[in-house]
């Protein structure tokens, strides 16, 4: 494995997460352009214009190339009111990311949901998009570096105290209203508290809100170090995952995955044909709701702090499907399967 130099600035500054894009593509394209001709090479969308260099590559290089989508470009910048269809810029985007896709051996998407919209595009394919779920890291996600009760004591909660946390981006595509117009409805239960750990589009407003009403079940946290995880998702009793209606099918959330090996209860605000809704049904570790019915949400939380039973079973299955199914050992041999083919 070699590993290519990248800046490594912080990701809560935007500047400095574009400036690690920008290198890290750099040194990929200068290590790309010297493989052989014919290389066989896995691409990742992240960043999400990296599969575009194969553009300029192709022509020369023919590499043998397959393609891991973990969000869909140029839609999501649509949906997101970044660009609009009609721009040239979109077609041109959307032009260059066909031509990409068509010369690929193979085209991976991370969610069902996914699959189904990139089919869909007017391509001649080599081989049709297929489907391999995300995996997880449960080693580091288990991992314990921190005190038993570390974030308890840091966000002064009782040790009996219900907490449902979220950890990660708090972006416009997230649901982050309904999380916290249910932490609104539920301001009167002193035994349920609402952990938001992460940075994002949307936390200045969320914590605005909060502090005009006076919604002092919640707390927030900026992003903990890698190595910190385990002991942060180890402190919630269930895990909060959401994505809006609209993003369904460009995007799978991974966090879902990092909280099932973590034996956390998942309570997923998402469309009910979501890669992660089918995840959840599937595996049975945890609860789906609408992405706009905050008073749902704040029901099933309830239901879910009154059920012990229900917790237990939905911890075990989530360890279960992350020990197997969703593994990384697991997952490796699929893309293995796929490369060498």
């Amino acid at each position: 494995m070699v590993r290519l130099w990248s800046s490594t600035f912080p990701k809560i500054s935007i500047i400095g997460k574009i400036i690690n894009q920008i290198t890290y593509s750099t040194s990929l394209f200068l290590k790309a352009l010297f493989l052989p001709k014919e290389s066989r090479i896995n691409v990742f969308t992240d960043p999400f214009f990296l599969p575009l260099l194969l553009f300029i590559l192709y022509p020369l290089k023919r590499f043998r190339y397959t393609i891991t989508l973990f969000d869909l470009y140029p839609e999501t910048l649509s949906r997101n009111k970044v660009l609009s269809e009609r721009g040239v810029t979109y077609r041109v985007l959307e032009k260059l990311t066909n031509h990409v896709y068509a010369n690929a051996k193979n085209v991976i998407t991370i969610g069902r949901c996914m699959q189904k919209i990139v089919s869909s595009r007017p391509i001649h394919w080599k081989t049709k998009p297929a489907f391999i779920p995300i995996w997880c890291d449960t080693h580091n996600v288990r991992k314990k570096t921190l005190p038993e009760n570390y974030y308890r004591n840091l966000w002064d909660t009782r040790k009996n105290t219900f907490v449902v946390g979220y950890s990660g981006n708090l972006a416009k595509f997230h649901p982050i209203e309904t999380f916290i117009q249910a932490a609104e409805i539920l301001k009167g239960r002193k035994d349920i508290k609402f952990i938001f750990v992460g940075e994002g589009a949307q936390k200045k407003w969320v914590q605005k809100f909060c502090h005009n009403q006076n919604l002092v079940n919640c707390h927030f946290q900026t992003y903990v170090e890698r190595e910190s995880l385990g002991s942060l998702l180890s402190t919630f009793d269930c895990g909060l995952v959401g994505l809006n209606r609209d993003q369904t099918g460009l995007s799978v959330p991974s966090k879902t995955i990092g909280l099932m090996a973590a034996g956390v209860p998942v309570i997923a605000c998402v469309d009910e044909t979501s890669e992660t809704a089918q995840m959840i049904r599937e595996i049975n570790c945890g609860y789906i709701c609408s992405p706009e019915e905050p008073k749902i949400l704040a029901d099933l939380i309830c239901q879910l702090k009154e059920n012990p039973e229900q917790i237990t079973s939905f911890k075990q299955a989530g360890v279960y499907a992350s020990n197997t199914k969703y593994h990384i050992d697991t997952i490796s041999g699929c893309y293995a399967d796929f490369l060498n083919c």
